[in-house]
């Protein structure tokens, strides 16, 4: 079985509000905190720590990570067994934690979603544009090398400047990457698209910067029927490069499969033994088979946002995977 990347939700705290955000925003379904003991983590660290090549962590889910009660002590921890860690951050905490980033990340993310006045309403705080630029400076002052990428969720409120957007992620050395999400219940309350208007502006992004990501990738055949709200969407029924190399650890410490299911949990178990074990193997076996079948993948990838013609994503420059048992 491989794994490359491990997600860890580590809280569901959040100290913004975005709009789109299926957990905090419009419809959000997050009412109170969870998040588990730095005891437990370092147990599934110690694990990671055994394997020859290290899977990336990759921090991130239905809050923000960097307020996680033992967040420092959790990355140091990381760092010092050799685990690459990603981040995921709206950034608004960037400029405190600067110094502990800049030397233990292999990737920074940072979410910012518009023009500052957008940005701030979009995320109910005001000033937050301006925190996450001034991290971004000061993670970048102290480390020029580390990869960082700005993410910007496409919604009705910015989708007619995105090559604005990938003009100011490229002056502050981040490399621009536009997110689809269409499909959550905020974002699909906030407006419509003009999809000639995001067609051009996808078009005028990627002409300026070469670098620019959009995911999922797609065609404007592929992106019409996307918006079309209707529709059930999958991109590439016929394969998924995830299942068998990444998997998400909910801030419960379930280990979630993409149907709902629970494979494990690491208050229980070991992430080695759930990652080898026959719940993991039967849900990827289930879906290898689907991918082989008539029908495609089930419903429930509609609209996932690792579906795609090619993964897209780069997770660390460590060897690409990581055997744990046999793949079913």
């Amino acid at each position: 079985m491989e794994l490359r990347s491990i997600q860890l939700d580590l809280t569901s705290r959040c100290n913004l509000g975005c709009d789109f955000c299926p957990y905090h925003g419009i419809g959000g379904i997050i009412k109170e905190v969870t998040e588990l003991p730095l005891e437990v983590y370092a147990k599934l660290v110690s694990d990671l720590a055994t394997l020859p090549f290290k899977p990336t962590v990759k921090l991130a889910g239905s809050g923000e990570p960097t307020l996680y009660r033992d967040f420092d002590r959790l990355v140091l921890l990381m760092a010092e067994h050799g685990i690459p860690v990603r981040l995921i951050t709206n950034g608004t905490t960037l400029d405190k934690k600067a110094d502990l980033l800049a030397t233990t990340l292999s990737q920074l993310v940072v979410s910012i979603h518009g023009d500052e006045i957008t940005h701030d309403k979009t995320v109910m705080m005001e000033g937050a544009y301006q925190r996450a630029y001034t991290g971004i400076e000061k993670v970048r002052s102290l480390n020029e090398s580390l990869p960082i990428i700005h993410h910007s969720v496409i919604t009705p409120q910015n989708y007619t400047y995105l090559e604005s957007m990938a003009d100011r992620a490229a002056s502050y050395q981040t490399t621009p990457r536009f997110q689809h999400l269409k499909f959550t219940p905020g974002n699909g309350q906030l407006g419509d698209f003009n999809l000639t208007i995001l067609l051009s502006q996808m078009d005028k992004a990627r002409y300026r910067h070469v670098d620019s990501i959009f995911e999922p990738d797609m065609n404007p055949a592929e992106i019409k029927s996307y918006y079309d709200d209707s529709k059930v969407f999958i991109l590439n029924k016929y394969d998924c490069w995830r299942v068998e190399i990444d998997i998400p650890v909910r801030r419960d410490g379930n280990v979630m499969a993409c149907d709902g299911s629970s494979m494990g949990n690491i208050t229980e178990q070991s992430i080695i033994g759930i990652v080898a074990g026959q719940k993991r193997a039967n849900f990827v076996r289930m879906v290898q088979l689907a991918t082989r079948s008539l029908e495609g993948l089930p419903d429930f990838c509609s609209r996932c946002c690792y579906n795609s013609k090619e993964p897209v994503t780069l997770y660390s420059s460590a060897p690409d995977k990581i055997i744990i048992g046999t793949t079913p």
